[in-house]
């Protein structure tokens, strides 16, 4: 329905995605229901604010509405309470003090890398959470809206941080399909399209390709980059 009624069309990137469907839940949705006209620099505001307690929050899926509100400041009771009327947070049980939780965990995901991209660059941060599957959604969705995403990918990509069978490697290809196109290094594509593509080759030449698991769950994601191989178009 937010796509409808802006007649856009549906968003190739979840980062894009989600921005949209948070836009339309504080914009438009039940706009009957609205309290005050909100605009564009409203609910911008609104995201960066709540996107500060969502980093500080996650990785749970629940947490006690206190600790959701130390990283509001002086509006934490308003801002929550206009997310649970806006069906973006929700209550994890019907007791008062019951937790919050977001309506969906991308949401979750998508306001805490918000947050990060609005942080200074850290790779060691990166590095850290690279190991731990719990945050590969955090690092893909904030491929997405880094002003200058080329850092985490090369860092990524770079096979010396890597094991044997690259899983960081197939962490950067999902980052890079994240990444609008027009912000993509056609020559960081093509390199990582030709490390995954070596790699594969040498596996299944051998039989072993199986041991590829992260690699080979992201190979379609690897045909979507436009990326060459020998010089030709994968």
């Amino acid at each position: 329905r937010v796509f409808e009624n802006d007649k856009t069309r549906f968003p190739d990137r979840r980062s894009e995605l989600y921005h949209q469907v948070l836009r339309g839940l504080l914009k438009d949705w039940r706009r009957e229901d609205k309290e005050a006209e909100t605009d564009d620099f409203d609910v911008e505001s609104t995201l960066d604010q709540v996107s500060v307690a969502a980093r500080a929050v996650y990785p749970h899926s629940e947490f006690p509405v206190l600790d959701f509100a130390n990283s509001l400041g002086a509006d934490a009771k308003t801002l929550i309470s206009k997310f649970v009327r806006e069906g973006i947070l929700s209550r994890a049980g019907s007791h008062e003090d019951a937790p919050l939780m977001f309506l969906h965990r991308t949401f979750h995901e998508y306001l805490a890398a918000r947050r990060m991209a609005q942080l200074p660059w850290d790779g060691n941060t990166v590095d850290t959470w690279s190991l731990d599957v719990t945050w590969h959604p955090i690092l893909v969705l904030l491929a997405g809206q880094l002003e200058q995403p080329q850092a985490l990918v090369e860092l990524l990509a770079d096979p010396r941080h890597d094991d044997l069978f690259r899983p960081r490697l197939a962490l950067a290809i999902l980052c890079l399909r994240e990444i609008p196109a027009s912000k993509r290094d056609p020559a960081l594509v093509n390199r990582v399209t030709t490390e995954t593509v070596d790699l594969w080759l040498y596996h299944h030449e051998r039989g072993t390709e199986n041991v590829l698991h992260h690699v080979n769950a992201v190979i379609n994601a690897l045909t979507e980059l436009d990326g060459h191989y020998c010089g030709r178009p994968l």
